[in-house]
């Protein structure tokens, strides 16, 4: 069995946004993530937007996401005719597919956001979104999408023995323990911390509490060792079928 250690991940793939992001100009922040089940390049225009990429990727279920994803033409019920590119598609492993609509709070409440989504559902085709929803920095709260940030940054790690450390022990912890109390046995830092993040995706553990997840919150065995899906997806071993 080769070493995982020393495997490569595959190449950056480019986006499949359906327009190039907009040059940069005053209020807004272009930046660019990689999906870590695909290896595709999303690229944002605005921070909400990125913060809205990562907040859909802290779902597990959440198997890639499209930026810029289709052109909706339609007409209200006045009357006028109205063109709307989709800002976000989340597309989840059993096919649902989520379209969102992402504004800042103040830009929402003037455009009547909720008003506009329900307006555009009916013209969106269920070839490009089962369901279309708003979404604005008011639901995103900091410590959501820098949990969000960080496991989209362990997700991209090699996998290492902590990882097999962290499995095994796992069922152990049937009473609430902190993160670092946990990761002391395996010697703490930041090598032991990243796996118990994994652990915490993928559903091994259950965290008590809300807020910044930090070597002090507590968390739990969820009852199943949960297998790391981005694993087989990154590193497919030699003769396992697809």
């Amino acid at each position: 069995m080769p070493d995982r250690s020393i495997l490569l991940a595959p190449a950056i793939r480019d986006t499949l946004a359906i327009r190039k992001i907009a040059k940069r100009s005053k209020g807004s922040k272009i930046g660019g993530l990689v999906c870590p089940a695909t290896f595709r390049l999303i690229r944002t225009e605005s921070e909400i937007e990125h913060a809205a990429t990562q907040h859909c990727y802290a779902d597990r279920a959440v198997a890639t996401v499209r930026e810029q994803a289709a052109r909706i033409v339609g007409q209200t019920p006045e009357g006028d005719k109205f063109t709307h590119i989709l800002d976000l598609v989340a597309i989840t492993f059993k096919g649902l597919k989520l379209g969102l609509v992402v504004k800042h709070s103040s830009k929402a409440a003037k455009m009547r956001l909720c008003d506009f989504v329900a307006t555009l559902a009916p013209w969106t085709p269920k070839r490009v979104a089962d369901r279309v929803l708003p979404l604005t920095n008011r639901d995103l709260p900091e410590f959501h999408v820098r949990n969000a940030q960080h496991f989209l940054s362990v997700r991209r790690d090699q996998r290492n023995v902590f990882d097999d450390l962290v499995r095994e022990a796992a069922p152990l912890v049937v009473e609430p323990t902190t993160i670092r109390e946990f990761t002391a046995q395996f010697g703490g830092g930041e090598f032991a911390f990243r796996p118990v993040l994994r652990a915490i995706f993928f559903g091994t553990f259950v965290r008590l509490e809300d807020g910044l997840i930090d070597a002090d919150t507590e968390i739990q065995f969820s009852g199943s060792v949960e297998p790391d899906l981005d694993q087989d997806r990154r590193y497919p071993m030699p003769g396992k079928a697809h």
